[in-house]
């Protein structure tokens, strides 16, 4: 009977040691399983975070994580093996960081895009009123018959209003250049996130902006406006070369933005209409050059770009220094120098300066070569002073006089 009792005595101590034994293991079992869960939960969170005030609650959670279960950390580590307890929370926690400068870059950019699209509102309308004012003051001062002095001041507001307006386009493109012009690694599927449906700002589309403005430029180039002058047509050349430069940086970025599924078509439909108008600019651009070197009696070769007109530049310079040696005793050759000397000074170095550096029509290099030929040629060509030529005469004179006297002499 004592057996019997002792027998059973350690039967129940024996189910009672594993009992515990199996209680302890699932006991370690959940809080492994638990800890898990509330680790694959945050994770997602700070993934599918939406906001940096989402991810500010999230370190929160995170912390509250980490202080439930640092008592389990040893067996937490044999569990998360080959990784640990602090490696995990640390992977977190860099994780949400990540997720954070990403929506804050994503914030930032949201902000940029509308105090973009409040610009392009306002820059739209100023466009639309400064092409008015500038159509309404060429069609006026065609019909005016006012005075002289009246129209000329009618032809400078009418070019204040042309700068005006292009200053207004080259302002759009700038501004479109701060927020889209980002080339970091990663930029682009932040720019994807920023332009998903839910975030797109607005409905109107700046690439229409883009396509009006150069459609309305084109335009405008094509007529046959005579009151434009060389430097109107020098700073639009100027125009149409720092959009083009500014679109090519930003375009990438912007088609990916607002093109959709119709890339391809918007990229092409835009890059037509850019070329059309860096042709048109260019054409109307050499060929008041042209005009305005016709008119002032300089005739140089034939030049429509930058290669030819250098090159037309330097002949005539050449040529004219040529003749300038064979022509020492008369003025024709100075007065050219004089004429070509106040177009390059006058117009292409000082009023056209600017303009000239910035569309690439000469160089430095160029210009110094033409400047260096130019000192030659002005010696060469400056006439001698008739007194220094009656003064020569009279010498010759004398000099043949007085030799002639000595023969008489030394004969006698």
């Amino acid at each position: 009977m004592r057996k019997a009792i002792k027998l059973s005595g350690l039967y129940i101590v024996f189910m009672l040691a594993s009992s515990g034994y199996l209680l302890a293991q699932q006991s370690d079992y959940e809080t492994q399983k638990e800890f898990v869960d509330s680790y694959q939960t945050l994770t997602a969170e700070v993934t599918n975070a939406s906001s940096v005030e989402e991810i500010d609650s999230i370190y929160s959670k995170i912390s509250s994580l980490k202080a439930e279960y640092e008592t389990h950390e040893s067996l937490l580590n044999n569990a998360l093996f080959p990784s640990n307890f602090e490696q995990k929370m640390e992977a977190l926690i860099k994780r949400a960081r990540v997720n954070e400068e990403k929506l804050l870059v994503i914030e930032h950019q949201i902000d940029q895009l509308a105090q973009l699209s409040d610009q392009l509102i306002s820059y739209q309308s100023e466009l639309v009123i400064l092409s008015q004012q500038r159509d309404s003051l060429y069609k006026a001062i065609l019909k005016s018959e006012e005075s002289e002095q009246k129209l000329a001041s009618m032809v400078r507001e009418y070019r204040k209003s042309l700068e005006l307006r292009d200053s207004i386009v080259l302002n759009v493109i700038d501004s479109m250049m701060v927020v889209y012009d980002r080339q970091e690694q990663g930029y682009k599927s932040i720019l994807g996130e920023t332009f998903s449906p839910e975030r797109k700002l607005g409905s109107d589309n700046p690439l229409e902006l883009i396509a009006k403005i150069i459609d309305e430029n084109n335009e405008f180039l094509s007529t046959n406006n005579q009151l434009l002058s060389v430097e109107d047509h020098l700073r639009m050349y100027v125009l149409q070369r720092h959009f083009q430069t500014k679109w090519e940086s930003i375009q990438t970025n912007m088609l990916q933005a607002y093109a959709d599924k119709n890339r391809t078509e918007w990229e092409n439909r835009i890059d037509k209409k850019m070329k059309e108008w860096r042709m048109t600019a260019s054409q109307k651009m050499w060929s008041s050059m042209d005009r305005y070197l016709e008119f002032s009696e300089l005739e140089l070769d034939a030049f429509d770009n930058s290669s030819s007109f250098f090159a037309a530049l330097d002949s005539f310079v050449k040529e004219a220094y040529k003749k300038s040696e064979e022509e020492m005793l008369t003025a024709d050759s100075y007065t050219q120098f004089k004429a070509f000397h106040s177009f390059w000074s006058g117009k292409i170095k000082n009023d056209w300066g600017a303009f000239i550096h910035d569309a690439d029509v000469l160089t430095v290099t160029q210009i110094s070569s033409i400047d260096d030929q130019l000192v030659g040629w002005e010696e060469q060509a400056r006439p001698i002073h008739p007194m220094i030529i009656v003064f020569i005469v009279i010498i010759a004179v004398l000099t043949i006089g007085f030799t002639m006297a000595m023969f008489k002499t030394q004969k006698a």
